[in-house]
Parts: C-alpha cells; structure tokens; sequence
C-alpha cells in the first residue's frame, strides 16, 4: 500500500496503510511481538509525505519497541540488529519533531538513541548489574536475568523467523504465550524500579531528560548534528534557554556518508585530497550556520550522530577550493570545538573533571607514558613529545619498548591520572571491540578488554593513528578507543580520525604539553597545539627542535626558502586529533 501510494497518490491507500502499521506499531509495543523495520518503514514513508506527527508517532513507537528488545534479546547479533534501528529511528525522530516545532522533544529523543546505542554496544548494563551485585543485591540481578531470558524465549515462540528457537509442534501464533510476555515484561519494569531504589542506582535504564541534557551544557553549549533522508539538522543546547534551537543543515544524509567513506578508503597521498574536498563540504554542509547560530560562545560541544561521527567538523575550511591554501579559515580558527558521544557521557566525564580539580593540588599529577613499544618492527618518532610530556609530569611511569607489554600497562592505568600512548592504534570497521593499541610483543590492547578496567584519569592521550574512528555498522557508530576511554573514567581523551603522519604528531604533543599550562584546560591546549604547528616555519621549528628537525639544504637560496616555509599547514597534518569529553 506504501508502495502503491507512492506510485499512484491514492488517499485511501494511504490511510489504510498508516492505519496497519500503527497497529502493527503498537500491537508489537504492548504485547513484545517482532517488529522488523516496521516502525522503521513507516516513519520514514510518513516523512517523505510531510506528516510530520505520524513520522513522531512511529518512530517514538518504535525506539519503545527496540529499547525493550535491546535488553531482552539472548543473541548478540540480534541486539545489534535492535541497537542499529534505535539510532536512525531517533535521528528520523528528532527531525520529524523540529518539524513540529518541538525542539525539546526532538533533542531528547536524538539523545535517547544515541545514550542507548553506545550503553548496548559497550555492554553497560552488564557492568551496572555486577556492580549491584557487588553491592549486596545478587537477589535484584538473578530477577533480572530471569525476566530478560524469559523474554527473550517466549517472543521467539511468537516469531515466525525463529524456527529454529521455537520448540517442535508449537504454533507460531500460539495464543498462550500472548500473556505471559506481558506479564513478564510488566514484571521487568517493576524490577528495573526496584534497581532504581537501591542507593546509586537511580540512573539505571533511565532515559534522559532535557534536564539531563541541560546539565551536561553547563560549561559549554552542546549541538547535536545529524542527517536525515530529509535534510541535516543542528540541535543547539544553551545554558539558560528553556527549549533548544534548531538550524537546517543543507548537508545531506548522501553526502555525509560518501564523504565519511571518501575519508576511511583514503590514503597516502589521496588522503590529503580526500581532506581537502571534505573540509570545504563541511563548511557549507554543517559549520557554517553552526557558527553563525553559535556566535556568541567561545567553546561548543558537538555531538554528530551516524556517519558525521567520522567527520573532522573543527577543520571545516571556509575556501570553496578543492585544496587548502595558508591563509583558509577553519572553524577551529573561529571556536573551541570538542566532542562527545552523546550528553549523557559528556556529563559523567564532567563530573569526573570537577573531581580532579576539587583536589588540592588540582591539576592532575602522575603520568602513564607508553612510549614506542615495538621500536624494532615499527618504530616511531616520539621524542619531542615524551621529553615535552615527562617534564610536565615529573611524576611519571615511562613503559619504553619491551617494557610496554598489556600486563604492566593494565597494572598501571588505574594509578595515574594522564595516560599517554605514544604507539600504534588499529581500528577494525567491522568488529570496533576488536580496535586496539598496539604494545610491544605483538600484543594488542583491545577495546573490549578495555571495558574491564576501571580508571580515574583527567586526560588520556591517545597518539595513534585512527583512534576516533568507529566502526561502520549503525549498531556502532560511537564506538571506538576514545568512547571506550570515557566510558572506564577518563574525563577527557585526545584521539586521531586518520592514519596521522608520525613526525608530525611527535611536534604537535609536544606543543600540546607545554600549551596545558596551570589556567588552560587540555581541549584548549589541543587547539593551542594544531594553531602552532599549522603557522609555524621550518626556521622556528630547528630552533626550538635542533634534535628533531634536520637542518634543511646546504644552498643558500634554497635554504633560506626552507627556513620560511611553513611545512605543515596542510590539515592532514594538524586536524587529525580531536578532543572528546569534558
């Protein structure tokens, strides 16, 4: 009937449609019956007719619908399948909502998918749980289970899809198992109170509110970016406003993910084309009218949703030509930009950032320096930054080549407060939990063992290639070294979008560490750090690194050009890293 309407504009065809799949919508929401792309395919038919309150309905029954499933499904391929509809179906949602004029609901619901997504992915609840067992509530976590696998087992009895699941001889549309799903899933959201009640526990499986939204806009405005089959949209959340703006993005959801795909299938020399034909888009696309909106703040917080995660949005170069040219504007050039997954993330690593400064010495003090593990196979240039780092942190643990193995690394994470890997990161596109730092021996520092470890750190430093970037299912999107990093308690991390050139990176956290002065917070270090080594000549360079910059040609002319260049103004070489958290 979606079909047909399309096609032919029939009226009746329309209502009849939208009235089975509200039916189907609510049916699955009440009673726990599969959905498949159900919510999915009727918001997004709803949008492209312009109706736009149908387009909320199904996509907030829908969000219900996967939240639930999410928690209940036993499969980890099949809590992907739910988790990668609750991020599209909040990004259809917030922009149906804007439409209404409900900004408010448009930036909870984005918030809603994107919290829910990363906790999915990087299994929190799991985590929640045994911390409450550890509490003395084991009682409360066997209830759970067993609601959550009593669930599980009797929708797959209700799906015809689950042939193998379901027990030989029982129907599919077995009536008797309508009930009892109900009454189960009625039970699980009385347990999920219960957890709530325990001392800290109350934030368990609590979506977010605009309060919580507000709150985590405190020190600086949040903007929410995201793209639609309609448009792009910038959510902006500014302290003191009762309700968020909203600006139209000309950037389309197409354009966005070939320019992310541009990024990721680059590299060597095509990467530094594939930059410069991205930072322009994004100029136009995204950070121009974020700007202009935004004119009145020094700092901002970006958080994009899908494929503009891969994005560099703080190298947006104000030029319509193809290749950048010293004299471009970049937004970082305008504003403070930093990231974060999503609100919920930002305000827990606030927190912990006001932890660190409540201390009395109120910088954070012992460093963790993971410095070149495998100088034999693959070396790296790091020692402009580790001389820069060490003497900012005279207190230091410095892990040098064979001595950087994952034991003694994950012995010492939990006693320092800065934590910097000088080695070499690899993302996996496909499996992001599989994405690790390398350490010496051929061992791999892996994102989900990560996950086990708990630390209380001001700052990681992640200087590495591709240590931001996520993996390409929607299920994880967020997902990757510097989200993992916030979520086992750094209150803020230093990652790279891109194979980052060594030398270059070896300059720029060395100018990082001695930018982060007393009064300057890391983030703006970052930004401190990417403006120097962007404008600074080769002459400066030799003066201030004799021992890491050679001395350039013998002639005299052409010497004297070296010594006037500026080497690295070109973004593939300073735009790299981003500043995730607080």
């Amino acid at each position: 009937m979606t079909l047909r309407h399309s096609r032919d504009g029939s009226e009746q065809d329309a209502r009849r449609a939208t009235a089975t799949l509200r039916s189907a919508c609510r049916t699955a929401v009440e009673q726990g019956f599969p959905l498949p792309r159900g919510a999915l395919i009727w918001a997004q038919w709803a949008g492209d007719r312009g109706a736009w309150a149908e387009a909320v309905e199904a996509a907030e029954l829908g969000l219900a619908h996967q939240e639930t499933s999410v928690r209940t499904q036993l499969v980890r391929a099949h809590k992907e399948a739910a988790a990668a509809e609750l991020g599209w179906l909040s990004c259809l949602g917030a922009y149906a909502y804007a439409q209404l004029g409900d900004t408010a609901a448009a930036a909870v619901i984005v918030e809603r998918g994107l919290a829910a997504m990363l906790s999915e992915a990087l299994e929190r609840e799991p985590a929640d749980l045994g911390r409450l067992a550890d509490a003395g509530r084991g009682d409360l976590v066997r209830r759970y289970h067993d609601h959550t696998h009593a669930i599980a087992e009797l929708a797959a009895l209700l799906d015809p899809s689950n042939e193998g699941v379901r027990r030989p001889g029982t129907p599919a549309a077995a009536g008797q198992w309508t009930e009892p799903l109900k009454r189960r899933r009625e039970a699980l959201k009385g347990l999920i109170d219960e957890i709530r009640a325990v001392d800290g526990f109350g934030e368990f499986l609590k979506p977010p509110s605009l309060e919580d939204i507000s709150a985590a806009a405190e020190t600086q405005p949040l903007v929410y970016l995201l793209v639609t089959p309609w448009g792009g949209l910038a959510l902006t959340v500014e302290r003191g406003k009762d309700r968020p703006g909203h600006v139209e993005l000309p950037l389309s959801r197409d354009l966005a993910g070939l320019l992310a795909a541009h990024l990721l299938s680059s590299n060597g020399p095509a990467l530094l084309r594939a930059i410069g034909v991205i930072t322009a888009a994004l100029w136009t696309g995204a950070m121009k009218p974020v700007l202009l909106a935004m004119a009145d703040h020094r700092a901002i917080t970006l958080i994009p949703a899908g494929t503009l995660s891969f994005l560099p949005f703080h190298a947006a170069r104000g030029s319509a030509n193809l290749q950048p040219a010293p004299d471009d504007t970049y937004a970082l050039d305008l504003m403070r930009l930093t990231y974060a997954p999503n609100a919920r993330t930002l305000s827990q690593a606030a927190r912990r950032a006001r932890g660190q400064r409540s201390r009395e010495t109120r910088r954070p003090t012992r460093l963790l320096a993971i410095d070149d593990p495998e100088p034999d196979t693959a070396p790296l240039r790091t020692d402009a930054e580790m001389t820069a780092a060490l003497r900012r942190f005279p207190d230091h643990i410095r892990l040098r080549g064979g001595e950087a193995t994952a034991a003694r690394t994950l012995e010492h994470l939990p006693a320092c407060d800065v934590l910097h890997f000088a080695c070499h990161g690899v993302v996996s596109l496909l499996s992001p939990l599989e994405s690790s730092l390398r350490l010496s021996g051929g061992e791999h520092l892996k994102l989900d063992t990560l996950m086990d470890t708990r630390i209380n750190a001001r700052l990681s430093v992640l200087s590495a290639c591709s240590t931001h970037v996520s993996g390409i299912q929607s299920s994880y999107e967020s997902v990757n070294l510097s989200s993992a990093f916030l979520v086992i308690g750094a209150a803020g991390v230093v990652a790279s979008q891109w194979q980052v050139p060594d030398e270059a990176t070896n300059l720029l956290m060395a100018a990082f560490y001695d930018c982060w002065e007393e009064d300057v917070e890391p983030s703006e270090a970052l930004r401190r750090a990417q403006l120097w080594l962007r404008n600074i000549t080769n002459q400066e360079l030799r003066e201030s690194f004799p021992d890491t910059v050679g001395p350039g040609p013998s002639g005299t002319v052409p010497r004297l050009l070296w010594l006037g260049t500026k080497p690295y103004t070109h973004p593939y070489f300073w735009a790299g890293f981003t500043y995730t958290g607080s």
